[in-house]
């Protein structure tokens, strides 16, 4: 395929959907860790009573079951909140429909917690709210038993890794918060570019994936592990998979470039999945044939090859940390789950900072760091961000930019800055939850309290 016929492909699959929205939403999803307080693994039977007294007492619907007839996800038709296992039962995913105002999208989200957690504890279960699952070293970390989670595993196995923090199910202990916005297609390259620069403040502010090995102990060289297993998996052999843009973009030429070195990694064909090694959209459709792994529904796999077909695209899956979804959204995925009464916090961060982005950009503009926004953002979760700057200095940074992501959530009118109110101390502190975490660790705090201080509600 040629530049010209490549260029109209991305354009119709990526571009088009922006332009089409006639008013602009948020849409969330928010991933917890699923915790059997014994620190051994959940019982599947208690949690598959628990999807149906969710669908017992709201208005949920089943949509995915597994091979047994398991129910992994559940959806309202009218709000389109889904509720899913996603890759294991020790991940329980609540992706809210899309809204205005971040407090509508609160209230639900914390009545169905409210539940979930109420029936959970009557059983000895929870959720609660960290980046890597607190057990991740005592669980069951096989994927459900459906044909999606099943290649996903298998893909996983393309890389090989000797650190001991990896595994290919990773998916089943990582989680994350993320943020859904619509725009103008003339305003994606600046927002790209805009969040790109922020990513590390992100990092700074919401790093919360500790390594915990064991009772009050952890790995405390990295407050975002989330990074490192993202690195050592098959999605990070290509570096333009992962993590922010690191160069500016001016234009929806330049987003397009941008696209076209993503990779391609899986397709669908019939009642069967196709993935191979990661190869840039680019070259996927350069008219060579590709050759990778078919899995069908009952697992067997085989080598398989093909000649990529445009309408293939539909099957492209980013896990940059501002990506590209196929409903039209720029989606923020590199922030690590919050403890659970604080979900809200970095959405409401990236939402007021969009709106004040013409201050907040001059801002980091005047602070001029030299580095990468991928060096930046390094140096924040490996807790060597003095080295960018004097610890006075960052905190004036974070506290205006903090400030700044305020007003604008006040100009929105919605009462969303009520989510960001704990940031400026944080801000002054420099800190985080990781960092917030070790330290409670390190006073004689146990890992056992962490999970029941990181599943509350708010207030």
């Amino acid at each position: 395929m040629d530049k010209n016929r490549l260029d109209k492909l991305l354009t119709s699959y990526f571009l088009k959907p922006f332009s089409e929205k006639k008013e602009s939403y948020i849409g969330v999803e928010v991933e917890l860790p699923v915790v059997k307080l014994n620190r051994s693994s959940a019982n599947e039977k208690i949690l598959q009573k628990l999807m149906l007294s969710l669908i017992s007492k709201f208005s949920f619907q089943p949509v995915k079951q597994d091979r047994e007839g398991n129910i992994i996800s559940i959806l309202d038709a009218e709000t389109k909140d889904m509720i899913a296992f996603e890759y294991s039962i020790h991940m329980l995913e609540f992706s809210l429909g899309k809204g205005k105002s971040l407090k509508d999208l609160a209230q639900r989200f914390y009545t169905y917690i409210e539940h979930v957690q109420n029936f959970l504890m009557a059983h000895n279960h929870i959720l609660t709210g960290f980046g890597v699952h607190p057990h991740a070293n005592k669980i069951d970390l096989a994927p459900l038993n459906h044909i999606y989670y099943n290649m996903l595993h298998h893909y996983m196995l393309l890389t090989n890794s000797t650190k001991s923090y990896y595994t290919p199910d990773f998916f089943a202990i990582i989680n994350a918060v993320q943020t859904h916005i619509d725009c103008k297609p003339e305003e994606i390259p600046e927002l790209i570019t805009f969040f790109s620069k922020l990513d590390w403040i992100n990092a700074i502010l919401f790093s919360n994936s500790l390594w915990l090995m064991e009772e009050g102990i952890s790995k405390d060289d990295c407050f975002c592990y989330r990074d490192l297993i993202y690195r050592e998996s098959t999605i990070g052999s290509q570096p333009n998979d992962l993590g922010a843009y690191n160069r500016p973009l001016t234009n929806l030429d330049e987003v397009l470039n941008e696209i076209s070195e993503i990779s391609m990694w899986r397709i669908k064909k019939e009642d069967y999945y196709v993935f191979f090694n990661p190869v840039s959209i680019k070259n996927f459709f350069d008219g060579s044939y590709v050759t990778g792994y078919q899995i069908d529904n009952d697992f067997n796999l085989k080598k398989h090859s093909f000649l990529p077909e445009g309408e293939q695209i539909k099957y492209f899956k980013s896990f940059k940390n501002i990506a590209f979804t196929h409903c039209g959204t720029l989606e923020l995925r590199g922030t690590c789950q919050q403890p659970i009464s604080k979900t809200f916090s970095p959405i409401a961060f990236a939402i007021g900072c969009m709106v004040n982005r013409g201050p907040i950009s001059q801002r980091l503009q005047e602070f001029n760091p030299k580095s990468s926004n991928s060096d930046l953002r390094d140096a924040a979760i490996f807790k060597n961000i003095q080295a960018i700057a004097p610890s006075k200095i960052l905190s004036d940074l974070l506290t205006d930019i903090i400030d700044l992501s305020y007003k604008g959530l006040k100009k929105r009118g919605y009462g969303e800055e009520i989510y960001i109110d704990d940031l400026f101390e944080r801000a002054k502190q420099i800190s985080c939850p990781a960092k917030e975490n070790l330290a409670f660790l390190s006073s004689q705090g146990t890992v056992s309290e962490l999970i029941i201080k990181h599943s509350e509600l708010p207030n």
